[in-house]
């Protein structure tokens, strides 16, 4: 289970997209009842979709969040409800459903890790701005700012509601503001590619525990 983890993530990071979609189907048909596995899996394949607009990974990527929400032992095993509405919600947008999306946050509630708050506000936001409520993202959008200044896509997603509210000169001053800013690690790059990272490294660890090296 861990070297097929391992190997999907390395064909994602590649990227090597039919080999990935190869890897991800064996594992939705071997591991089928295993949550871990199915979070996990959901997790790389919802980045292989965002990032190369393919639907066929946001599709398997949405069904089985909505499976993991309907499975009892999801909550059994550690995996966190709240946070796998956040990834939910991410597919719903970038699927053109903005009112769902927001629906999906709404149904959150409890605490999230850092970087899932700063995923669920850019959503909030985006889906806001699709929604052509502007007001609401300009307040959004700069929440998730305070949370992680030096990122790029709290301060992109604040200057977009500001131009589209018609305030061009907030948006320049978001723009100076971001490029006087030291940066940091993005929450957004976090939140998003956590999975590819650590299953390729598993993989390595792998590699190197068949092969005896040290």
């Amino acid at each position: 289970r861990a070297a097929h983890l391992g190997l999907l993530g390395a064909y994602a990071m590649a990227p090597r997209l039919p080999d990935a979609a190869r890897v991800s189907q064996f594992l939705t048909q071997r591991y089928r009842g295993d949550p871990v596995v199915r979070f996990t899996r959901a997790r790389l394949v919802e980045v292989l979709g965002w990032a190369f607009h393919d639907d066929r990974f946001l599709d398997q990527a949405r069904a089985d969040y909505r499976g993991l929400l309907r499975d009892p032992l999801t909550g059994r095993v550690g995996l966190d409800p709240a946070e796998i509405r956040v990834h939910l919600a991410h597919t719903l947008l970038r699927d053109g459903e903005p009112s769902e999306a927001l629906r999906e946050l709404e149904r959150v509630g409890g605490a999230l890790s850092e970087s899932a708050r700063f995923a669920a506000l850019l959503v909030r936001g985006e889906a806001l701005l699709w929604l052509d409520r502007t007001a609401e993202a300009v307040a959004v959008f700069a929440e998730a700012r305070e949370l992680d200044p030096g990122a790029g896509s709290a301060s992109a997603g604040l200057v977009a509601a500001h131009q589209l509210s018609g305030d061009p000169d907030a948006a320049a001053e978001a723009v100076e503001r971001f490029l006087s800013t030291p940066r940091g690690g993005d929450l957004w790059q976090d939140f998003l590619h956590r999975g590819l990272w650590n299953e390729s490294v598993r993989l390595r660890q792998f590699r190197r525990l068949v092969s005896g090296a040290p």
